[in-house]
């Protein structure tokens, strides 16, 4: 049983698996934005057991509290994961806006923000991302406690 406080609640969140219970999945959620007019997800998410350790890109999914709110693919130019070792080519980034209900929710109040990989080979279910969850209140991120 893994608990994760939000706005007064624990949740059971055995239904998800951290990056590193999953093996070949690696990435990080880097950071999220909230202004008054956007709020987005940023950072890179790889499978090393896919077609040539990881040449294909993943598709990365966010949720805010708990609640699925935007997909994209993370096939984004990062150049420094190929030296570190993290990614066999540079197409493994994302920066995902979270939509205009995400912009107005995120301003007010305590919140969850979670990016996951989904549906690759390595992961049945959801991978969280390394650094995520991280938590928003009243429009400034940081990480959770």
């Amino acid at each position: 049983f893994l608990p994760s406080p939000t706005q007064g609640a624990i949740v059971d969140r055995r239904g998800y698996l951290p990056s590193g219970r999953a093996k070949g999945i690696v990435g990080n959620l880097d950071g999220v934005s909230v202004t008054p007019h956007a709020a987005g997800v940023h950072g890179w998410a790889d499978d090393h057991g896919t077609a040539g350790g990881g040449l294909p890109p993943v598709q990365v999914e966010a949720h805010i509290d708990f609640r699925a709110v935007a997909r994209a693919v993370a096939n984004m130019s990062r150049p420094d994961l190929v030296p570190a070792g993290m990614a066999p080519n540079a197409l493994h980034g994302f920066n995902m806006s979270l939509g205009d209900a995400a912009v107005s929710l995120l301003q007010h109040g305590r919140h969850l923000v979670q990016v996951f990989i989904s549906g690759s080979p390595s992961c049945l279910g959801l991978c969280e991302l390394s650094s995520s969850p991280m938590c928003v209140v009243d429009g400034r991120a940081a990480p959770c406690p």
